[in-house]
């Protein structure tokens, strides 16, 4: 247990050149108590950057896997708009050659304001697909109430990620993941992504290389003012194929809608070009607001595949009819495994096929 006052805490930090191997490692109770009088600043239980000379390259590996994160809290976290990321966050790579970041727990993490986000990808250039995968993320709080005063939008509101991608233009599969966020039940206008695509690297490789599989996301609690939600986000990152998910959102309340898939800002079909998208299940509070989608706001399923060309075999389903607490095992633990004893487990049956 560490109760300090600094600008940066990390758990385990590794930066410069050559690989990394960072395993079964526990960190926990690391506590940024910095008060009101001094800056912002940042906390990371694993912290990995492959750089030198302060600049980021793409030479070296980083193998991340089988590490517990929990009980990490930042008092002064920045409330900067770098919403894509933040700088409160379970584990973080940026640069690399290829990252393998797998098997991890992170729970448990909270903020006071500003971004949080469980497991964040980074500045993703190198000549390797990287690789996110068999994650459990869950009780990611944000006690953050301020609402932006921008554009009538959450985008600047305080911000919970599960996991958040920036800057990817290498390659990346993010596979068989579970993000389970409630905030803690805190009624707040906190924006919650359970995954989140933000911004694309400077220069955008001619064909998006990401894969989203197999992942499974819970969101919960109750929102305030402008809070919205969505299991899958994304502002101009590119995705290559969305397959065989579970995207469950449960939350309510707010004024800006609790979605399966968020489309940020203007360039929508931009984004999509390209993308392949099939054979997921949804549950959402209301099947008429199956997305956003600039300009034309909330839309059904039948509208997104109508606008997309994608999802013909996707599901949707309203929450009252797949619920929660029979559906996953322990959703509060992050456990997202499907609950076999219950007979609401038909419903994903033969929803997705092999890839």
């Amino acid at each position: 247990n560490f109760s300090v006052v600094t600008s940066y805490i990390y758990g385990i930090a590794s930066w410069g050149t050559g690989p990394v191997e960072i395993k079964n490692n526990i960190v926990s109770g690391l506590k940024n108590n910095v008060g009101q009088s001094y800056g912002a600043s940042s906390l990371s239980g694993i912290y990995r950057a492959n750089n030198q000379n302060g600049n980021p390259i793409f030479a070296d590996s980083a193998i991340i896997t089988g590490n517990t994160i929990f009980n990490l809290y930042n008092s002064r976290n920045t409330n900067s708009t770098q919403s894509d990321v933040g700088y409160t966050v379970g584990i973080i790579t940026r640069g690399g050659l290829y990252n393998r970041v797998e098997k991890n727990t992170v729970h448990s993490v909270s903020v006071t304001e500003g971004s949080v986000t469980g497991i964040a990808f980074y500045d993703g250039q190198g000549g390797i697909p990287s690789i996110l995968q068999k994650n459990r993320i869950y009780n990611i709080v944000n006690n953050d109430n301020s609402v932006s005063s921008c554009c009538d939008d959450d985008f600047y509101n305080g911000v919970i990620n599960g996991i958040a991608v920036t800057g990817e233009g290498s390659g990346l599969d993010i596979i068989n993941n579970q993000v389970s966020i409630t905030n803690n039940n805190i009624s707040n206008p906190v924006s919650i992504r359970g995954i989140y695509e933000g911004y694309y690297m400077n220069i955008p490789p001619p064909l998006q290389k990401q894969r989203v599989l197999y992942n499974s996301i819970y969101i919960g609690g109750t929102a305030s003012q402008n809070g919205g939600s969505g299991c899958f986000v994304t502002l101009s990152q590119k995705v290559k194929e969305i397959y065989n998910n579970l995207f469950y959102n449960d939350r309510i309340g707010g004024t800006k809608g609790h979605y399966g898939i968020r489309m940020l800002g203007s360039g929508v079909s931009a984004t999509l070009s390209g993308t392949r998208s099939n054979y997921n299940l949804y549950a959402i509070p209301d099947t008429a607001a199956f997305a956003t989608y600039y300009p034309l706001g909330k839309i059904g399923l039948g509208q997104w595949k109508s606008l997309t060309g994608l999802d013909d075999s996707t599901y949707v389903s309203q929450i009252i009819n797949v619920p929660s607490n029979s559906l996953f095992v322990n959703k509060a633990a992050g456990n997202l495994n499907i609950n076999s004893d219950n007979e609401v487990c038909w419903s994903v049956n033969n929803k997705a096929l092999p890839y």
